[in-house]
């Protein structure tokens, strides 16, 4: 199994957990859930969603005020995002989304994922972490999200959407402990086919370090 498999498997785990603690708030708190969408979100259109979004360097700075709010020594580990099937590549070349950015306070041992709306971040959930993951030092994520989806686009990406349909988009930046870099991992997952084309890229440089995919 080679490394780009490992974290594509491990970041669908991280995004399943996220919608079954959402879908268990919902269930827990009805009274407290957002209104149903006029449209599902299966079928919504990514342009539907970047009136409100921002790129993932641009909601940091909201992210990390609220951070500091839960504990004042949080440290950002990873950032992550996921666009709906239905997305279009002129979309999703843009980098916005509904990111969320999870941080970690080496005092209590416990992180907590952060999401951002507008200018406004919120604390989603909490939870204790039996190891301490390596911090992201701002310094090193030169690359936002818009430059490293059009790199995708660009290096084989347009034309899997063309070959396979509407996909799943799935980002996440997180500290490459042993390279010493903060390194972005994104992959397309069809909706129709199953297939996907996944890349590994250098977060301070813009460097391609892996890709793999059928249209590649």
């Amino acid at each position: 199994m080679t490394r780009l498999e490992v974290m594509l498997g491990t970041l669908l785990a991280v995004v399943i957990l996220g919608v079954a603690i959402l879908a268990g708030v919902v269930f827990l708190f009805p009274k407290n859930a957002a209104p149903a969408p006029a449209v599902a979100p299966t079928a919504a259109p990514l342009n539907v969603q970047r009136a409100q979004a921002d790129t993932a360097i641009i909601g940091y700075a909201a992210a990390q005020r609220a951070a500091a709010l839960w504990s004042g020594d949080s440290q950002l580990v990873s950032v992550t995002a996921t666009w709906v099937p239905g997305s279009e590549s002129d979309g999703i070349s843009d980098g916005s989304s509904s990111w969320g950015y999870t941080f970690y306070s080496p005092a209590s041992g416990r992180s907590v994922v952060v999401t951002v709306q507008g200018a406004e971040g919120s604390v989603v959930y909490e939870l204790p972490l039996a190891v301490a993951p390596a911090p992201l030092p701002p310094g090193n994520w030169r690359q936002d999200s818009t430059a490293i989806l059009a790199t995708l686009l660009h290096s084989g990406g347009e034309t899997f959407l063309r070959q396979d349909g509407d996909a799943t988009v799935t980002m996440s930046l997180t500290m490459n402990p042993a390279a010493e870099r903060a390194e972005w991992f994104v992959s397309l997952i069809s909706a129709r086919t199953g297939r996907s084309i996944t890349m590994l890229v250098d977060a301070t440089s813009g460097e391609v370090l892996e890709l793999d995919g059928p249209a590649t």
